[in-house]
């Protein structure tokens, strides 16, 4: 017996030597991403981005937890999808929906490059050539040679990350890595955090869209990780509005969102991951958006069987208080190809109001509501002072400031909005405006290809 035991422990440290060994070696290839970095932009398009376009966000799970999946961080045993076969269908589901939605930007999460739990099936190129028509951008939040848990099966070699899809005319896309980790040697296994940020060009202006792929941290206990990643998403979507830019923030938080009351629970207790979304932790005018009708997450800690998982919701955007939201929608797949289920954004740009000189500065370039009084001009036509007299219409602002519509005669739609407050929708200029057969060079704001007039007496 005493022979059988020492041979037991001979084992066990031979056993832990090796594991020491593994870590170390680990640790000096341990993936350490730069605080920001550049992404190449994929299949690069030149389309501008439209007044109004949709966003779609999904968790794809890397096609390895659908409904006949468990996962042992949640309580299950699973720590590989169950065959290749299956990553491969629900692969395939999963680009014939995002197909089927057309959506003109898409923010996915959990797309594997090539790893060991999906079977090496090579989502991230998978997604590219099947999305030809979309510029696309990759970058990694899970980077390790070998995980080594569970210890009886392994989930092995990962490369896994955030893929951002657009339509339109991504200008620079870069990865800034979110802050806080796990404690050694943990964190060599652990994913490295990070947002994917795109921006795109606002058409006639200086102003941006910034469009943020977000996957926040999920089995940190007591939810550390993730206070300090908000603290820094904050603070980042903060700088971004104040500098003029339309903000929006889409994907995975592992939070629940404020406001929200949970009516998917089936009676169960919230997993020990979930987190809450601190009431005013958004910023004053920023808004959650999120489907409250659909589930957007189910528990693993065993197969998913409807009406018995917990499920709720953690998938959803924030936006800045210059975006208007138009529409939001969750799909109940139920869970076949994720343990995560899409949600759809329809946003448009919030045109803002000009009611004097100080607005059309700030304004400027851009498409604005112009609101004054509607005026024809009441001077006499004389060609011997063609640059100095004004013949046409204009609109008077609230502070007196005159805005050009029109360099001629007014025809009969203008007379009846002669005398009225009036709401007109078009491009402001403040200076000179472009060289035309009739237009005088007057230094003054005008109206450019103004789209639309309302009385608004």
């Amino acid at each position: 017996m005493l022979t059988r035991n020492k041979g037991k422990f001979k084992y066990l440290i031979i056993l832990s030597m090796l594991f020491a060994l593994f870590i170390s070696a680990n640790a000096f290839i341990d993936y350490k991403p730069p605080p920001q970095e550049v992404i190449k932009i994929e299949n690069p398009v030149e389309k501008e981005i439209t007044q109004t376009f949709t966003i779609l966000i999904w968790n794809i799970g890397y096609c390895g937890l659908g409904e006949e999946a468990d996962f042992f961080m949640d309580g299950g045993e699973m720590s590989t999808a169950v065959s290749k076969e299956v990553v491969e269908k629900h692969f395939k589901n999963v680009k014939k929906f995002l197909k089927s939605k057309d959506a003109d930007i898409m923010l996915l999460q959990e797309v594997d490059e090539i790893a060991k739990r999906s079977h090496k099936v090579k989502q991230y190129i998978g997604l590219r050539e099947y999305f030809k028509n979309y510029t696309s951008g990759f970058a990694y939040n899970y980077k390790v040679p070998f995980v080594p848990v569970p210890l009886k099966k392994p989930m092995g070699k990962v490369k896994s990350g955030l893929m951002t899809f657009s339509k339109f005319k991504i200008v620079k896309l870069m990865r800034y890595q979110l802050p806080g980790n796990y404690s050694w040697p943990t964190r060599v296994f652990h994913l490295d955090r990070c947002i994917l940020v795109s921006r795109i060009k606002m058409p006639k202006t200086q102003s941006e869209w910034v469009i943020i792929n977000l996957h926040l941290s999920a089995f940190d206990k007591g939810g550390e990780l993730r206070k300090q990643q908000l603290a820094f998403l904050k603070k980042f979507i903060i700088k971004e509005y104040k500098e003029g830019n339309y903000v929006i923030v889409g994907g995975d938080w592992n939070h629940s969102f404020p406001g929200f009351k949970n009516t998917f629970s089936n009676n169960k207790p919230d997993p020990g991951w979930l987190q809450y979304l601190p009431e005013d932790w958004a910023p004053e005018g920023w808004e959650f958006k999120y489907d409250k009708d659909h589930p957007t997450i189910r528990a693993n800690s065993t197969i998913y069987k409807r009406g018995d998982n917990f499920r709720t919701i953690i998938d959803g955007f924030l936006v800045s208080p210059n975006i208007t939201i138009t529409d939001v929608e969750g799909f109940d797949l139920d869970f076949e190809d994720s343990d995560h289920n899409p949600v759809i954004l329809k946003v448009k740009i919030m045109i803002p109001d000009c009611k004097n000189v100080n607005d059309i500065m700030k304004y400027d370039e851009q498409t604005v509501n112009l609101i004054g009084t509607y005026r024809i001009s009441e001077e006499k036509h004389d060609p011997k002072h063609r640059k100095k007299i004004f013949l046409g219409s204009y609109l008077e602002l609230d502070d007196g400031t005159k805005v050009i519509l029109g360099y001629l005669n007014p025809d009969l739609t203008g007379e009846k909005y002669n005398g009225k407050r009036v709401k007109i929708t078009g491009t402001i200029y403040s200076g000179t405006p472009p060289e035309g057969e009739y237009m005088q060079m007057i230094l003054a704001p005008h109206l450019n290809d103004y789209e639309s007039i309302e009385i608004i007496e």
